[in-house]
């Protein structure tokens, strides 16, 4: 019996052929698999982020709600007007650094731009408490209920 090394070539060359196709795809499905990780890793980082400042953020107008309506002996002083001043632009800045286009939902692009038009008004309503305190004039104690309402809706998810 002899061997005809032509077919033989021939299959160890299809085996060969069959085995390569085979190594590329798993490769590609073990790349595939570990950029998906990723991008997943990465799209939980950035919700994470935006969760802190959105609460962030909520917090520094739930305490400027809560020194505008303790009591009638005790609101704001001017010192307290100055620090929510700083504490609401500090949350300003940090949502409005959030980078928009990166988010990986459009829901989440909908709280961060809610939540920065109400931490706006906020800030405006504490110009108007900072007026009232130099005037002496009686100032309203609602003044941060609607921005700290959709400050909670942005925050709570």
């Amino acid at each position: 019996m002899t061997v005809d090394w032509t077919t033989t070539t021939d299959w160890v060359q299809a085996v060969g052929s069959i085995a390569a196709v085979w190594a590329a795809f798993a490769i590609f499905s073990r790349q595939n698999r570990e950029h998906i990780a990723r991008e997943k890793d990465a799209a939980e980082a950035k919700i994470t982020a935006v969760r802190a400042v959105l609460s962030r953020s909520y917090e520094a107008v739930r305490r400027a709600h809560s020194k505008m309506t303790r009591n009638a002996n005790t609101t704001f002083a001017l010192g307290n007007v100055s620090a929510t001043e700083e504490d609401l632009d500090e949350c300003i800045d940090l949502l409005c650094s959030v980078p928009l286009f990166d988010l990986p939902s459009t829901e989440l692009v909908t709280r961060v731009m809610d939540a920065r038009y109400w931490l706006i008004t906020a800030r405006r309503r504490t110009e108007k408490v900072r007026q009232s305190l130099e005037k002496g004039a009686s100032m309203d104690k609602d003044l941060y209920k609607v921005p700290l309402e959709h400050l909670s809706n942005a925050a709570d998810f």
